[in-house]
């Protein structure tokens, strides 16, 4: 079990922000499942708990979604409504059906994530190795003016994303 932990633990230290996003819908994928086959009410205790994991999970990544995205934030903020809404309701009435329903739209957020994180890393590995064979002359170093200090639209998201990953790792 602790080899299993220490495994998770490094896989979340070495992710990207995107990887860390797909490893959250991989976990709210397998809550939903989970809770989707503990619908009798002698698996109470177990789907309860898958619940809670997966609702945590969700608020999470609701919670870190860049508003400045237009409209793909906001329909990306409906579809995690949708998916909260179906599993609270689900979970009351034990109802398979509602649970079935929320994991297809997580089943298609974490494919789609997954290419996205996909084709991020390529275009990483591609600029670097571009990078790599380019030799480039330095340019002369010239004093640069004092510019003044501004809020850094990247430390927000950056502290966002130590919000998620310190949240993974208990995922």
């Amino acid at each position: 079990m602790q080899r299993v932990a220490n495994y998770r633990r490094s896989q979340i230290e070495g992710a990207s922000a995107s990887g860390i996003v797909v490893l959250l819908f991989q976990a709210a994928v397998q809550r939903a499942r989970t809770a989707t086959e503990s619908c009798e009410a002698a698996q109470d205790t177990r789907r309860g708990e898958a619940v809670r994991k997966l609702l945590d999970i969700v608020i999470e990544l609701r919670s870190v979604l860049d508003r400045s995205a237009g409209p793909l934030a906001e329909n990306l903020d409906a579809l995690y409504d949708y998916v909260i809404t179906t599993v609270v309701d689900a979970h009351a009435r034990r109802d398979r059906r509602g649970f079935q329903d929320a994991l297809e739209v997580l089943d298609l957020l974490r494919d789609a994530f997954t290419q996205a994180a996909a084709m991020t890393t390529e275009e990483e590995i591609a600029a670097a190795r571009a990078a790599r064979s380019e030799v480039v002359e330095p340019a002369p170093v010239e004093a640069a003016p004092p510019v003044e200090a501004a809020p850094c639209p990247v430390a927000a998201q950056g502290k966002q994303l130590t919000a998620v990953r310190r949240y993974a790792a208990f995922v």
